[in-house]
């Protein structure tokens, strides 16, 4: 996701004492936004490649109260913690998830976003998440 790189909500950290070696990267993006390259692709297919997640989406909306339907639909509302990739040889070491997702919800409020949405499908990505009360 190109947009990823210049929409002050993504992070990437490095280990500044071991040659700024990659350490991660928590992809963010603003809900409402699809790249034009993805709606050109996949949009009305049914070879969806994030089709278990589109369905998760579909589901999770039909809970929602109406009053938090503009948070999902309106620019500038709320942040989607999209993607996080972690080196293996950080996982579980100096709190790294929890450390990025401070940083990004620092972000996403200095940009006005009121709300955050994440996918946590990992174990270790659910218990943060929780703790965070997402």
């Amino acid at each position: 996701m190109d947009d990823a790189a210049t929409n002050n909500l993504s992070v990437v950290v490095l280990d500044t004492e071991c040659n700024d070696k990659l350490i991660g990267v928590f992809i963010c993006r603003d809900l409402t936004f699809a790249p034009q390259s993805f709606i050109d692709t996949f949009l009305g297919k049914v070879e969806c490649p994030n089709t278990f997640i589109a369905e998760l989406e579909v589901e999770l909306r039909k809970q929602l109260k109406p009053e938090l339907d503009k948070f999902l639909n309106e620019k500038g509302q709320t942040v989607d913690f999209w993607g996080v990739a972690i080196d293996q040889a950080y996982v579980g070491k100096k709190f790294i998830f929890k450390s990025m997702l401070a940083l990004v919800e620092k972000l996403a409020k200095e940009g006005g976003y009121t709300h955050g949405h994440i996918y946590a499908v990992n174990g270790k990505t659910n218990i943060v998440a929780k703790k965070a009360n997402y």
